[in-house]
């Protein structure tokens, strides 16, 4: 029994450390987005709260969480700050469809299949458009 937990431990640690590296990915494909670096990094800290497991999320809770005294900077961010808000849901799209493209690819290498072609979709009879449109 005892070696089940450390197994299941271990698992959570490299999960932790798989997601860690890979919310890093997201945040530096999204630096070019902002044209400050005062707005990229509380988008950073914004980014951490909304993947956290706070039971509340409001501008108030994520404002401690990030370390911030009140919410005004994230409300700043969300509100005023010059970012590219098309370009970053076409990073943000493009990063979740090379990870789902990423994951098909190993599910299809352990059952013995092709990894998937351009343009495939995990969704059936729809094709991916990671270009479009602003990409």
């Amino acid at each position: 029994m005892t070696k089940l937990r450390y197994e299941a431990a271990a698992a959570a640690r490299l999960a932790a450390g798989l997601g860690g590296r890979k919310r890093g990915e997201l945040l530096e494909m999204l630096r070019p987005v902002f044209s400050r670096t005062e707005p990229w990094i509380q988008a950073a800290k914004y980014v951490g709260a909304v993947m956290s497991d706070l039971p509340k999320r409001n501008g108030w809770t994520i404002a401690r969480y990030v370390g911030d005294r009140t919410p005004d900077r994230t409300q700043r961010l969300l509100n005023r700050a010059a970012w590219d808000g098309f370009a970053a849901m076409a990073v943000v799209r493009g990063f979740a469809v090379a990870g789902l493209d990423q994951a098909a690819g190993r599910l299809g290498q352990r059952r013995g299949l092709a990894g998937p072609s351009p343009g495939w979709c995990a969704v059936p009879g729809a094709r991916a458009r990671s270009r479009w449109p602003y990409g």
